[in-house]
């Protein structure tokens, strides 16, 4: 039942529309509690499945960093030339 598996938590996970740009409602928020309520019962028989539960995780933890003012991910990857870049960038604006 591996493929019935993946299926039904990749469409929970494109219930949750954490990876769209679209307004989280009351009912997304609902199906983000429910894919993380599966995930910690039952975790150990989620199997390759799991990559759906930790990009939507990810997706959500990037939103509410995002909401309160934080860098995201990328720019701490980012090499220090590339920040200058920028700077300068939006300094000529």
């Amino acid at each position: 039942m591996t493929t019935e598996r993946a299926a039904f938590v990749s469409s929970l996970a494109k219930f949750t529309q954490v990876s769209n740009d679209k307004l989280i409602k009351s009912k997304n928020v609902l199906v983000i509690q429910k894919i993380i309520e599966l995930a910690t019962l039952q975790g150990n028989y989620l199997g390759e499945s799991w990559q759906f539960i930790i990009e939507c995780v990810s997706k959500l933890e990037e939103m509410i960093n995002l909401g309160s003012g934080q860098m995201k991910d990328r720019d701490f990857f980012e090499s220090s030339s590339s920040r200058q870049q920028q700077k300068n960038d939006k300094a000529s604006a």
